[in-house]
């Protein structure tokens, strides 16, 4: 349904309802989107995830707007970006020495196909100084080679991993998360504010964003949105 006179009957046993997605309102009203070009996600420096509407504001993860997937893996790797030059501008680490120190992201995410066995997709990001963003590197792209149960194990041993980082650093650090509910139970989510006690830019390689805290067939994500100001 779009305006609410155009409407279809499905019959399925089980129906994914993806609805339009854009930043979240508060956003919009702290005036870090341009609106003014039609963008629905916050504009940021992709080498700093400083605002480009306000210099002490930074906006990582699903609600900033670059060619970067929308994912929990690479918002993960996105916070340690933020955190390193929020320490060079403050002063506590050298200017970036480019393009030796260009930034680094990298996503990845886990398929589960049956309830042992998944499959993947992984890429890299490196900061163009030219072109001002995030560019694919093709040679990091990789695809599992087959769909079976290592991938399954692997899977939920990396997200165990990434949640410990994450969530342990949330409690220490001096963050503001905002997360949407998800459409399944509760409103668990992969909440990727920062890691700002590792303030190394995240070089590892592959692995997922999926929700591996459930043993289900069925995996969800929450968007999320991490952002904070110096003030």
């Amino acid at each position: 349904m779009t305006d609410g006179s155009n409407y279809r009957t499905e019959q399925c046993h089980l129906l994914n309802v993806i609805p339009n997605q854009k930043a979240p309102k508060l956003l919009f009203e702290a005036g870090l989107i341009d609106t003014a070009n039609n963008k629905l996600w916050a504009g940021v420096h992709v080498d700093t995830y400083q605002s480009l509407f306000d210099p002490d504001i930074y906006v990582i993860g699903d609600a900033h707007d670059s060619n970067q997937p929308k994912a929990g893996h690479i918002a993960n790797s996105e916070a340690k970006v933020c955190a390193d030059a929020l320490l060079r501008n403050l002063g506590l680490r050298p200017p970036r020495v480019m393009p030796d120190e260009a930034p680094v992201t990298n996503s990845a995410c886990y398929s589960p196909i049956t309830a042992s066995k998944a499959s993947f997709l992984t890429t890299g990001f490196r900061y163009d100084m030219n072109a001002d963003k995030m560019v694919r590197v093709d040679a990091s792209f990789g695809e599992a080679e087959t769909i079976n149960s290592d991938n399954y194990k692997m899977m939920l041993a990396w997200a165990n991993n990434l949640f410990a980082e994450v969530f342990l650093n949330v409690r220490r650090g001096q963050l503001y998360s905002l997360t949407a509910p998800t459409l399944r139970r509760g409103n668990g989510a992969l909440a990727a504010p920062a890691a700002l006690h590792h303030p190394t830019l995240e070089r590892r390689e592959l692995h997922s964003h999926a929700g591996a805290w459930e043993r289900s067939v069925t995996y969800c994500f929450c968007i999320t949105v991490a952002f904070f100001s110096l003030n």
